[in-house]
Parts: C-alpha cells; structure tokens; sequence
C-alpha cells in the first residue's frame, strides 16, 4: 500500500499478502485493512504507519463498514 506524505512525498505500508479492502477512521487518525488469505484486519496508524491492532476475521473478509454511533 502506498499513502502520499507531506510535501508529496510517498511511503509504502505492508498491507498484507492480499488486501481486499481499505477504510480510513472519520478523524484520519487509522487505517484498516481486510486481509482476505490472512483472514483478518490489520489496523495501522495512518501518519507514522505503525501496526496498532491485529484481529483475526471470519471466513475470508471482502469488505470492511465503519460505524461510528
């Protein structure tokens, strides 16, 4: 996964060996990733893209839905 930098500048983030998915948290402050093989969700932090969470999935996740109440 490449995400744009400041200045215009780009970094590469692991995404894992098959990402179906992306959403971004409201506040820009996460990133999530489905991991179909892998069967789960791979959270990052958006700006340092350090790996914050790991949560195993079902079956083969396709797509991922934020909720915020």
């Amino acid at each position: 996964l490449i995400l744009p930098r400041q200045n215009s500048d780009f970094r590469r983030l692991p995404a894992g060996a098959t990402p179906v998915d992306l959403a971004i948290s409201p506040n820009w402050q996460k990133l999530y990733i489905a991991n179909r093989d892998q069967k789960k969700l791979t959270i990052r932090d958006l700006h340092t893209g350090t790996l914050l969470a790991t949560v195993p999935l079902g079956d083969k996740p396709r797509e991922i839905t934020l909720w915020e109440p």
